[in-house]
This record gives structure tokens, C-alpha cells and sequence, in this order.
């Protein structure tokens, strides 16, 4: 056995992943057994930041991520014709499943790129091996129903933030995500996130 995967697994054990997604749907012993032979084996630390899909492609993977962020993001025009700039559409946090539900869950081309940063580890099901789990257990339809649901949540809380000042969207973006999430994206691709110009969130920060 690769020793750096098990010394990451042993810091990052698949118990936790099973608490999670109890959390979501009660998951049985047979469950259990079987999700550890359909994962992939264990990715990171990243030693970057990685892009891993692009615009066009289809999503393979769903991923727990027990340590790190994510981040996903399309390109809009820029102030020129022929420019292009990255509009930040979110982002994910360490204990939470990343996928991009649409393409993964359809498997259709993606709307949008999906970044991990630097330091991050994932466990992750191809879509494949998710197909089987679905065959062999009741709790996989029931985990998908639930986790597709909460995107509908999502929205809703993602209209209710854009209703706040800038400095109370700032305020909650770091209560959500912590402070270090800024050391591991550029200041732009937070800002975008958050619908103001860089200059202003590098006002808000300066006066944290």
C-alpha cells in the first residue's frame, strides 16, 4: 500500500466521511462495508492550487473533502472585446461533498471550472462507482434526493446574502468560510464572489 495515502488516511479516516453523510440520510453497516471499494484512492495535500474540470467537460467525481476549499468559477467578458475575466460562483469548505451537481449528476458538459487549493485532501466516487452503490443500497438514492435538495437552499440563502451591505456580505463570508480562506485564492476571485470591485474588498479588509 501506498504509505502516503495511508498516512493520510489514518489522519483523515473514513469514519468521518460516514459521519457526514449520516448526517445527511442514517447510512447502514452495508453501506459502509461497500463505500470504501468504490472510492478513489485518496488524493492530496495538494501542493497547489489545481483546476481539475473545465467549461465543456463532464463532471466524473463527486468529492468529500475532509481538509481545504474549493472553488468554482466561469469566465465573463472583461472592459475589452477580446478579454475575458473569472466570475467567482462559489465555494466549498473543509467537511463538505464538492460537486458539480449538474454535469455530474446528468453527466452533461459543465457551465463552469472547479478549482481545489493547495492543501487539499479528497475522497472521492466516479460516477460509475456511484452507479453501483445506487444498485446495491437504499440509502445512496436518498443521500443524492437530499443533497440535490439543499442546492434549492442554496439559492435562497445565496438572494438573502445579496440583499446585505458589502461589508455584512464580507462579515459573513469569513464567519462561513474563516479568514485563511484568503490565503489560498487571489483577492479578485473572492471578490467577484461577493459582487464588489477588489478595491473595495481591499478596503473592508484593511479595516477588519
Amino acid at each position: 500500500m501506498n504509505t502516503k495515502i495511508s498516512a493520510v488516511d489514518e489522519l483523515y479516516p473514513i469514519t468521518d466521511l460516514f459521519g457526514h453523510l449520516h448526517d445527511i440520510e442514517p447510512i447502514g453497516d452495508h453501506f459502509k462495508n461497500l463505500l470504501p471499494d468504490c472510492l478513489l484512492p485518496v488524493e492530496g495535500p495538494f501542493v497547489q492550487n489545481v483546476i481539475v474540470h473545465s467549461i465543456g467537460e463532464i463532471c466524473k467525481t463527486a468529492s468529500w473533502m475532509p481538509v481545504g476549499y474549493a472553488r468554482a468559477f466561469t469566465e465573463i467578458p472583461g472592459k475589452e472585446p477580446w478579454e475575458t475575466r473569472q466570475q467567482t460562483i462559489g465555494f466549498w469548505k473543509a467537511g463538505e461533498i464538492v460537486s458539480l451537481k449538474d454535469s455530474f449528476f446528468r453527466q452533461v458538459p459543465s457551465s463552469c471550472f472547479l478549482e481545489y487549493a493547495e492543501d487539499t485532501v479528497l475522497y472521492s466516487i466516479s460516477y460509475d462507482a456511484l452507479q453501483v452503490m445506487k444498485r446495491k443500497t437504499i440509502e445512496t438514492h436518498e443521500l443524492i434526493v437530499k443533497i440535490l435538495a439543499d442546492e434549492n437552499s442554496e439559492v435562497t440563502e445565496r438572494r438573502q446574502f445579496f440583499k446585505m451591505s458589502a461589508k455584512e456580505r464580507y462579515s459573513a463570508f469569513l464567519d462561513h468560510f474563516d479568514p485563511k480562506i484568503e490565503q489560498y485564492f487571489e483577492l479578485k476571485a473572492i471578490a467577484s464572489y461577493l459582487l464588489m470591485d477588489p478595491t473595495t474588498l481591499s478596503n473592508l479588509r484593511g479595516n477588519r
